[in-house]
């Protein structure tokens, strides 16, 4: 308990007020040889809630610099932990740039623990050049997935395991510009459609609707599996006035497949009623 409120008061501190001093004294304590194993696991976390761009950073350098694995680890989760603090009931784009500095330091490591970790931490926060930074790495791993499976590049397979955990919907508008300037049978096209199904969201199923709209039918297995993601009431709004719209779809088995996923998200709702 006492740790408890002690670490809340802490990462409150560190976020309203952070303080370059007090970061280095956490630092020192982690350092320290004789430090607590309580002090080293839950030092961590608290640094971790308090998602600043600062206490970020600190755990990045430690997660890098770090040659106990245990400890390591306690390191990646705190990071992750700062990824997915939502503080303020938002996403925090101010926490990407010292990741993504991070990212194209240590790619070149190709240390895969610490790869998956900043890539993870990138995706989750999803701020737009974050999400760019990864779509670059996937790029640059091949023309195909099978090309980027059998080079097996540890920075590049982080990106793409990465890459289906966006749900930032900033990062839906940079999304839709990546499927639109790439191939249906391009990895960057995939992981875009894969990120825009499953942020949601009017803008993100705008995007898919209006590529839905002039895709042929080799790619009905991608409508298939995007257009079952439809969940929101906007999105569904937004399917069913492209169906109502008279402009004929370039194919007529993706505006069916359309329908049906549809239907099948408008039947899932009603079982859901009181």
């Amino acid at each position: 308990m006492a740790w408890l409120l002690i670490g809340e008061a802490l990462s409150l501190r560190l976020r309203e007020q952070p303080d370059p001093d007090t970061l280095e004294a956490i630092a020192a304590a982690l350092n320290a040889a004789d430090a607590s194993p309580a002090l080293r696991q839950q030092l961590p976390l608290i640094v971790a809630r308090a998602a600043t761009p600062e206490t970020l950073s600190l755990l990045i350098d430690k997660v890098i610099n770090e040659t106990d694995l245990e400890q390591r680890r306690l390191y990646q989760e705190a990071i992750e932990t700062a990824a997915n603090t939502q503080w303020g009931q938002r996403f925090h784009p101010e926490l990407s740039p010292p990741l993504e500095a991070a990212w194209s330091e240590q790619w070149l490591q190709q240390d895969p623990e610490v790869l998956n970790t900043l890539a993870l931490a990138i995706a989750r926060i999803g701020a737009p050049d974050g999400v760019n930074l990864l779509l670059d790495t996937l790029a640059s791993g091949g023309a195909s997935i099978e090309e980027i499976e059998a080079a097996r590049q540890p920075h590049v397979l982080a990106a793409v395991q990465a890459l289906a955990s966006v749900r930032n919907p900033d990062a839906a508008a940079l999304l839709r510009q990546r499927m639109e300037h790439s191939q249906p049978e391009n990895p960057v096209f995939l992981a875009s459609g894969n990120a825009l199904a499953n942020i949601g969201g009017p803008a993100a199923t705008q995007a898919l609707l209006d590529w839905a709209q002039n895709a042929t039918a080799e790619t009905s297995d991608l409508a298939r599996r995007w257009f079952s993601r439809l969940r929101d009431n906007r999105s569904i709004a937004l399917a069913q006035a492209r169906l109502a719209n008279k402009q004929p779809f370039r194919s007529e088995q993706i505006r069916s497949i359309l329908e049906s996923s549809l239907d099948a998200v408008r039947n899932e709702l009603r079982k859901q009623l009181p």
